[in-house]
Order: structure tokens, then C-alpha cells, then sequence
């Protein structure tokens, strides 16, 4: 029938809340890749157009402020991601009752992968520095 008892409720309600959470986390998560995406695309930006022209202490400064911006927003994205990995091990777990543990080889694959990004920006960077221009 359509009764439910006070376990199965919470049960139900508890699946809800967490499916919610992820649904956030991934939105969020969007948000912070679309910002990282930006920081790399204008990096290589300014080195394709005036990176040859950018003074040592300037180049320094502008690379530092790159590699916290996008390292930050990374972080996000990869603490965002392990959320979302622990969230959905829960849901799998009020489906099997199995408890399934969220490795760290993730929370690796995804720094490797993301930091990529920053890597290719500097590298690019240098190239054209080295280069004088492309």
C-alpha cells in the first residue's frame, strides 16, 4: 500500500539528501572547473601574446598568482570530486548493504590529471619565453 514505516521513511529521505548533496557538489564542482579552465586559457594567453615581452620580477609575479589561482580552484575540484566519490559510496551502501570504501588512488588520479593543466601552461610559457616568440 502507500504506507511506509518510520525506518523506511528515513531510509528514503536519507537516499534523497545524499543524491541532493552529489547533484550540488557536481554543480559546484562545474563551477570550479569552468573558473580553472579560464585561468589556464588566459595564462597561455598572455605568454602566447606578450610573454616574450614580460619583464623577470613581472613574469614571477604573474606565474605565482597562475599557480595559486589554478592550484586553488584544482583543490576544490579534487576535494569536490572525493566528496561526491564518499557521497555516492554511501548511497551504494543503503542500496547493497555493503560498505565500500573510497581508495586514495583517486584523490592521486585526479591531482595528476589536474595539475597537468598547470604544468602544459608553464611549460608553454617557457617555450615562448625561450623562443622569443612563436
Amino acid at each position: 500500500s502507500g504506507c511506509f514505516t518510520v525506518t523506511e521513511l528515513e531510509e528514503i529521505l536519507a537516499r534523497e539528501v545524499i543524491t541532493q548533496s552529489v547533484i550540488a557538489m557536481g554543480d559546484l564542482q562545474a563551477s570550479h572547473s569552468a573558473i580553472y579552465l579560464t585561468l589556464i586559457f588566459a595564462y597561455i594567453s598572455v605568454a602566447y601574446l606578450a610573454g616574450k615581452d614580460l619583464s623577470r620580477p613581472l613574469l614571477y609575479l604573474l606565474s605565482l598568482m597562475f599557480v595559486v589561482a589554478a592550484g586553488f580552484e584544482a583543490l576544490n575540484i579534487i576535494t569536490l570530486a572525493q566528496a561526491s566519490a564518499s557521497k555516492l559510496a554511501q548511497l551504494r551502501e543503503f542500496s547493497s548493504g555493503i560498505s565500500i570504501p573510497v581508495t586514495s588512488q583517486a584523490i592521486w588520479d585526479n591531482v595528476a590529471i589536474w595539475s597537468m593543466g598547470i604544468i602544459s601552461a608553464l611549460v608553454f610559457m617557457w617555450v615562448v619565453r625561450r623562443n622569443q616568440g612563436i
